[in-house]
């Protein structure tokens, strides 16, 4: 367990896909949901979590870091 601590930090391009691949398992379970609540309020949480984690990935190079927030905060203001 605590090897994958490091790994996560020195790879975010990973933790990135990992939340991808899980959002594409969910999704359609939380669409045939009978819990307003689940689809309302989790999917845009989990929206922000990969928005946060995409932010991460551009944020390890500099030069792309003003381009990821542009795009990112008009996004996460959106999807409130």
């Amino acid at each position: 367990m605590t090897k994958i601590w490091p790994a996560a930090r020195d790879n975010p391009c990973a933790l990135l896909l990992i939340a991808q691949l899980i959002g594409i398992v969910v999704y359609p379970f939380l669409e045939t949901s009978t819990s307003n609540l689940a689809v309302e309020i989790g999917l845009p949480l989990f929206g922000m979590l990969v928005l946060v984690l995409a932010l991460a990935v551009v944020r390890r190079s500099p030069s792309m870091t003003w381009l990821g927030v542009l795009i990112g905060l008009p996004t996460a203001t959106l999807t409130v």
